[in-house]
């Protein structure tokens, strides 16, 4: 912008000279005609190279796009499904892929304790069947176990953390 100001103040000098008779009519044409066409070859090399900006960083973009989709292929799946809105809805900083990764780790955490009750069902296996009373009973011990071995809720992240967090996904994403 700077550049087009300069021209434009050049092109103004220009005139002055002209019609204070500095210069000829044919001078003063001459000089105008120079500096409209660099003041054109300057914008559009600006223009140019912020459009050569715009398609590197989309394409950036779309690469880091392709690697967390293949990398992370059930996550349109899981965004349809509609799982992800209580966590989005919890924390409005929370997009949805933040929203994706938090579900997973739930998830992960679930599938630990579930793995765990089996085995402490299989524990409990008898060679006699097990009747409606000994199935209630193991399921409300699985449930208190359940209930002492949950780890301490974590406190809130400060807003820091938070970014940082984003920061990592994101730099995780483009494969960085």
């Amino acid at each position: 912008m700077e550049k087009s100001t300069d021209h434009e103040t050049q092109l103004s000098e220009v005139y002055e000279k002209l019609e204070s008779g500095d210069i000829s009519v044919l001078e003063g044409i001459k000089q105008a005609n120079a500096l409209t066409a660099e003041m054109t070859t300057s914008q559009a090399v600006d223009a140019a190279g912020k459009r050569t900006q715009e398609v590197f960083f989309n394409k950036d973009v779309q690469t880091a796009q392709g690697k967390f989709l293949r990398d992370h292929p059930d996550f349109n799946e899981v965004i349809s499904s509609g799982v992800l809105q209580p966590y989005i809805d919890k924390n409005p900083i929370v997009d949805k892929t933040i929203a994706y990764f938090q579900w997973k780790a739930d998830q992960g955490f679930k599938r630990k304790e579930e793995s765990k009750t089996l085995a402490s069902f299989k524990e409990d296996k008898t060679e006699q069947p097990l009747s409606d009373d000994d199935l209630l009973n193991h399921q409300l011990r699985t449930i208190e176990k359940m209930k002492d071995s949950r780890p301490a809720r974590r406190a809130a992240l400060s807003e820091e953390e938070i970014e940082n967090q984003q920061m990592d996904t994101l730099k995780k994403m483009r494969g960085e």
